[in-house]
């Protein structure tokens, strides 16, 4: 999610809901694996799995292959 400030290390403040908006950035699991952070936006049976990375396109995923485990609502570094 670089295009919206959040990079590999960032420390994330996570609620945990089931559904969240299309504005909103998610915490996705897709087919049971790896969590991965996208906006969400479902209709019917197919839901758009929309990165903030330019350099990723969007994914087109059945409705029942996810699982939205939270909506993020801080994000930051801790420096040392």
């Amino acid at each position: 999610m670089i295009g919206d400030g959040i990079y590999n290390g960032d420390t994330l403040v996570v609620v945990e809901q089931p559904e969240v908006t299309s504005s909103d950035i998610a915490v996705v699991a897709v087919n049971g694996e790896e969590a991965t952070l996208k906006r969400v936006k479902c209709e019917e049976e197919m839901c758009i799995l929309n990165p903030s990375n330019p350099s990723m396109q969007p994914q087109l995923v059945p409705a029942n292959k996810i699982h939205i485990l939270g909506k993020i609502i801080q994000s930051g570094r801790i420096f040392e």
